[in-house]
């Protein structure tokens, strides 16, 4: 796969280079020596997606960016990004985002996890060089009980280092778990606006009769989990979250529920987080219909 990577940037680039238009599916197919039947196969084997769905989900982050930061009207808006109809637009956006542009613009705040950039070529070769599960493992928990510590801090912080620390510290020396403590990351969604996260450290709580010094117990209930191994550093793990995110989180019955806490299990290959590889689990909930157009919204 990662062969056909350089055949698929100038694709990327001619589609970006004209994301108001109409994708020429035949002269796409040519830049990339692909007859037009096997080019549109391939092109979803290595972007994720349709050529259609690529387009429409740029457009769609292209028109969320000129609604917050232009006072355009919503023809302007539709024009700009490709859509010759308004009502074509506007059904468009609601089937990407969950709500009208006219109340995207009114919250004023960007939904990254629709935000959908460009591909680059560090990107596909990082999703197609096996450093990240395509395909993850669904797993069912019961209930679960830890003990560890916990902060509420800025997303990407160095502190969460000396959270580790401490979680190290509280089991005897040698133990497993000192090796390997899990971590749980969770937010609201006020926090998630502002870029904070509540980092936990934790063991089993098994491992302890009383809590230790300073620990906190974290109970979870019984939940789904879908859990995805990431190779690489924490730098890279930005395009592994964005294909969780964006391309899988999109398919089937289940969802991510970004209101539960996930799970990061480090494999450490140095003495800092950033040298660690790690699997990620991601609590699931059965996805909702997508909302109904307003169309008194628009």
């Amino acid at each position: 796969m990662l062969e056909l990577v350089d055949r698929f940037l100038p694709v990327l680039c001619k589609i970006e280079g004209d994301l108001g238009g109409a994708p020429d599916i035949d002269d796409l197919s040519r830049t990339a020596f692909f007859s037009k039947y096997h080019f549109q196969r391939v092109f979803r084997e290595v972007c994720g997606r349709s050529v259609g769905e690529y387009v429409r989900a740029r457009r769609m982050t292209q028109a969320s960016e000129i609604l917050l930061h232009t006072d355009w009207s919503m023809d302007r808006v539709a024009e700009a990004v490709g859509y010759q109809s308004p009502r074509t637009f506007r059904k468009a956006f609601v089937f990407h985002y969950g709500m009208a542009p006219a109340e995207y613009r009114r919250q004023g705040k960007t939904y990254w996890h629709r935000y959908y950039a460009a591909l680059t070529e560090g990107e596909l070769q990082h999703l197609h060089s096996g450093n990240i599960t395509l395909d993850p493992e669904i797993r069912e928990w019961p209930e679960r009980r830890f003990a560890g510590f916990s902060r509420l801090l800025p997303m990407d912080s160095p502190e969460s280092d000396l959270l580790f620390e401490r979680a190290r510290a509280i089991v005897p020396p040698g133990s497993p778990a000192a090796a390997s403590p899990r971590c749980f990351v969770w937010n609201s969604p006020e926090e998630r606006l502002l870029r904070m996260h509540h980092f936990a450290v934790v063991h089993d709580r098994s491992l302890f009769g009383e809590l230790p010094p300073g620990c906190e117990e974290l109970v979870l209930p019984p939940m789904r989990t879908a859990c995805f191994r990431h190779r690489g550093s924490m730098a890279v793990y930005e395009w592994s979250k964005r294909y969780i995110w964006q391309e899988w989180n999109a398919r089937g019955e289940w969802e991510i529920d970004e209101d539960s806490p996930a799970e990061l299990r480090f494999r450490f290959d140095g003495p800092a987080i950033s040298q660690a590889g790690f699997e990620v689990s991601l609590p699931l909930k059965r996805r909702k219909a997508a909302p109904a157009p307003d169309p008194a919204a628009f």
